[in-house]
């Protein structure tokens, strides 16, 4: 009977005492890439994944996706348990409505910038925050910045938002390259000359096929990081990737 209450009680102590999940919000999550990494570096810890993209595609064909009924899908997990909740998003499309309600620039002082976007990304507050990849696609400096303060909202106290900022246009191999294609692609789609830092790149050299992207300098990422300056705090800005490490900027802030 002792050992019996013994065992009971060192359950309960356990699940009294047990840590929470580490939850991770991921915008523009892609393939998973990020998941899986942190799926197997944080074997041992419960996750809560909440992940937002608006390719479905590349969501469904990830080589790895969180499967908890499936323990070969976790990999050399040790004891961690795994929640998964997935978003189709598209975000431009979010903004665009905030932008058609109103017509208002950003507000500072609004953490979460506006309700169509922040109410529209239906995912509770999180340890951690990231988005990769994904920024220099979002055309206008106050539409980036919303997307960064969304970010911060949806982090509790403490915890952090990390974004990459691409620098494409500092690399002399594909500033070339991104020249060449805007200047084609501004021709053919009868555009007007556009922003500086935005440049319309190639996708797998199909005909036609045109992505915007923005490439950062020092006084934008100044700027972005300001602009949420009211919510976070700068803990660290660092430069990797690419074959001389610094093709992406990589802004940590962490939430007030």
């Amino acid at each position: 009977m002792r050992r019996r209450q013994g065992d009971a009680d060192a359950k309960t102590l356990r699940s009294e005492h047990a840590r929470p999940a580490l939850s991770v919000l991921d915008l523009a999550c892609g393939n998973l890439r990020f998941e899986a990494f942190l799926a197997k570096e944080l074997a041992d810890t419960d996750l809560a994944f909440h992940t937002a993209d608006d390719c479905d595609a590349l969501v469904k064909g990830a080589p790895w996706r969180p499967d908890p009924a499936d323990g070969a899908a976790l990999g050399n997990r040790a004891a961690g348990s795994i929640r998964w909740h997935h978003q189709s998003f598209d975000v431009l499309a979010a903004l665009d409505a905030e932008g058609r309600s109103d017509g208002a620039a950003l507000d500072a002082e609004t953490p979460g910038g506006g309700p169509a976007l922040a109410e529209a990304l239906q995912t509770p507050r999180c340890d951690l925050a990231v988005s990769f990849g994904f920024l220099h696609h979002i055309p206008l400096p106050r539409w980036r910045e919303e997307v960064l303060a969304m970010l911060a909202a949806k982090v509790r106290p403490g915890g952090f938002v990390i974004v990459s900022l691409w620098r494409f246009l500092e690399n002399p191999l594909l500033a070339r390259k991104a020249e060449a294609t805007h200047e084609h692609a501004l021709a053919e789609l009868g555009l007007p000359p556009l922003d500086a830092g935005d440049r319309l790149l190639g996708w797998r050299d199909e005909p036609g096929a045109y992505r915007y992207c923005h490439s950062f300098t020092d006084g934008e990422i100044d700027a972005l990081a300001a602009s949420v300056g009211h919510a976070v705090t700068e803990v660290a800005r660092f430069r990797a990737d690419g074959r001389d490490g610094a093709l992406n900027s990589y802004l940590v802030l962490q939430v007030e």
